[in-house]
């Protein structure tokens, strides 16, 4: 088999992974209002982003490994864009789960107004060490920062792994498919 179809067969593991990835995140938010994803250290460093995204590129790595194939450039773009639009996977998984009244959201707004409300109406709670005043900051517009924010960190996990896989030795193929 070609370099392009052993990397086809790692992308779908790692599409695998990210599904799955998204689906426990939601199931977490929507049930226990954790959002992991969503903690950011100082504002700066998005590190429940970058954990959920190298969670979800786990796929990555296991495919690489099961089919003993270190993966080259093409899987790397696969996989910063499948890993930053976990992003609006999770926020699509949302949407299609949240019911208002008894009805789903999705009859009373589009996807890119739901996207566009959650947003903006995004707000965040500031702990500084061991004291939390318990007080939500709406970020207004600032949540398309922060969004953009926490789909880098998801990426960047991505990237985490894909690294991981690059400088891995690999044996003789030995798996045919």
């Amino acid at each position: 088999m070609d370099k392009m179809l052993y990397g086809f067969f790692v992308t779908l593991f790692g599409i695998a992974t990210t599904l799955l990835t998204a689906a426990g995140l939601v199931y977490l938010e929507l049930h226990y209002d954790c959002a992991i994803y969503g903690y950011v250290y100082a504002f700066i460093v998005p590190m429940g982003a970058i954990l959920s995204g190298f969670v979800a590129a786990s796929g990555y790595y296991f495919g690489s490994k099961l089919l003993s194939h270190r993966p080259g450039r093409g899987v790397l773009a696969c996989v910063i864009a499948i890993s930053g639009g976990n992003f609006f996977l999770i926020y699509w998984l949302e949407y299609i789960l949240l019911k208002v009244d008894g009805e789903p959201i999705h009859s009373y707004i589009s996807y890119l107004d739901y996207l566009r409300f959650t947003l903006t109406h995004t707000s965040v709670t500031m702990n500084f060490g061991a004291v939390s005043n318990g007080d939500a900051i709406n970020l207004g517009m600032g949540g398309y920062a922060y969004a953009a924010l926490l789909i880098a960190g998801f990426a960047f996990g991505g990237f985490i792994i894909y690294n991981i896989c690059a400088w891995r030795p690999f044996a003789n193929r030995v798996v045919s498919i």
